[in-house]
């Protein structure tokens, strides 16, 4: 055999052997991911939170999804007005496990846990992308399941983790694209409709995404026929589910005035404290006495006073790979103003321009919708976290290039520090929902809701 022979016979072998270790580390990832919030959520398991509790755990709504899940024809189901296919989404997998005797709380521990195991899947994969090593790429995602987002909203019955996932999938198919890998429209299709089925708004990050890469008029494609499907199963939804809600109804919109708040300084620090820094390391939270008397938790004062060394230290790291990762996005950005153009200024982005564009025009507008939308910031830290983790990757990125085992030190300092913190506060977010486990009232009796979850 020639040396030219023997060469290509070794690139041939190696090649499907790195494809199978890439495989290998993915499905422990995704294991891993899952194992760990399946056993979070017998800590928060989806009967815990009956009708008179549906607000306490940072503003959730666990009783309401649950309905969508046990009960076809529940009133629930009229949010998807604006969660265009949650009953889909939702609805198949525990019902089916059911079938096979399963327990219906087991079934939808299994669900709850399934969906962002998936998510750290494609997670992992869009940062190998980006150039990580697979160690750092791994360090990173760990903090992403460790993080404030993941122990509070990944672990309960709710759409956040959907969308996480969701937008998780459409990174991942930047980055690809971004690596010259190949991307059809058929997967950008699929990654709208995903995302585009858990939230409207969804839709625009996804389109945002794909057009760094696709362009106008393939974007165009991917939003007409994106809409299509979702709203012909959003039809089809609403024939097994009478009471679903159609998102492209004039009614879809009412209502969600109530969510928006007066812009100010102190809101503005607020959001941008939670979305940048709380999404990986917990604030401090409180109990807050609504006006109907109920009660509670929440972050919305974006503070660590109580973080202790180890959670302040958590929080220092979080902020130097954040802030790294910016600047490394901003120098991109004014080495490509300075380039000379030969008259195509505007010319599409490509590689990893392109992906970073896609990052920091996702976060910005969903920094920009957040603080003018929703009461309870934390909420939305879900829809944030995988684009703040390819800025943290980033800012890796660019600590490595000094001192590949500094940057490596930095994650694993952060994974352990932060993962203290978070639990530690989590657990403390779990007793106090516990103490407040009392009967549900006649006024929460009487909602209109389905029976299962005023049972218990």
């Amino acid at each position: 055999m020639t040396s030219t022979n023997h060469h290509q016979f070794s690139n041939g072998a190696v090649k499907p052997i790195a494809q199978l270790s890439q495989i290998f580390t993915i499905l422990t990832i995704c294991t891993l991911s899952f194992v760990l919030i399946f056993f979070l959520t017998s800590h928060l398991p989806p009967t815990r939170f009956h009708i008179g509790l549906d607000n306490v755990w940072f503003d959730a709504d666990v009783p309401r999804y649950l309905c969508q899940i046990v009960d076809r024809y529940a009133n629930d189901h009229w949010r998807n007005k604006v969660h265009p296919l949650f009953s889909f989404l939702s609805y198949p997998i525990p019902n089916l496990l059911t079938i096979l005797q399963i327990d219906l709380g087991i079934a939808v521990r299994i669900q709850v846990a399934l969906i962002p195991a998936v998510g750290m899947g494609f997670l992992f994969s869009a940062l190998k992308r980006i150039g990580l090593m697979r160690l750092d790429a791994l360090l990173l995602t760990g903090i992403a399941l460790t993080s404030s987002s993941s122990l509070v909203w990944f672990a309960i019955l709710e759409s956040y983790a959907y969308t996480f996932t969701a937008f998780s999938i459409v990174l991942y198919l930047a980055a690809r694209d971004a690596n010259q890998e190949k991307v059809t429209l058929t997967h950008w299709v699929t990654g709208a409709v995903l995302a585009f089925s858990v939230t409207i708004t969804n839709l625009i990050v996804a389109l945002f995404t794909a057009l760094q890469s696709q362009g106008i008029r393939r974007t165009m494609r991917i939003a007409i026929l994106a809409v299509a499907v979702v709203g012909t199963l959003s039809v089809m939804q609403r024939m097994i589910f009478p009471s679903s809600g159609l998102f492209f109804l004039p009614a879809s919109v009412q209502g969600e005035a109530t969510f928006f708040v007066s812009l100010s300084v102190e809101r503005i620090r607020q959001v941008l404290s939670i979305l940048y820094l709380g999404s990986v390391v917990m604030p401090d939270f409180t109990q807050q006495v609504m006006n109907g008397g109920e009660i509670v938790l929440s972050v919305q004062q974006a503070s660590w006073r109580q973080a202790g060394v180890i959670g302040l230290t958590a929080l220092g790291l979080t902020a130097t790979l954040l802030l790294t990762g910016i600047a490394t996005i901003a120098m991109a950005y004014k080495s490509r103003l300075q380039a000379p153009h030969d008259g195509a200024f505007f010319a599409r982005a490509t590689g990893q321009d392109a992906l970073r564009l896609s990052v920091t025009g996702s976060v910005t507008f969903l920094t920009v919708l957040h603080i003018i939308y929703g009461q309870e910031t934390f909420v939305y830290v879900g829809s944030v976290l995988p684009f703040l983790l390819i800025l943290l990757g980033y800012g890796t990125l660019a600590i490595s290039r000094h001192s590949r085992a500094g940057a490596t030190v930095l994650l694993v300092s952060l994974l352990l520090s932060g993962g203290y913190h978070n639990f530690a506060h989590w657990k403390t977010a779990v007793a106090e929902i516990s103490a407040l486990n009392a009967p549900p009232s006649g006024k929460a009796l009487i909602r209109k809701t389905c029976s299962f979850v005023k049972q218990f």
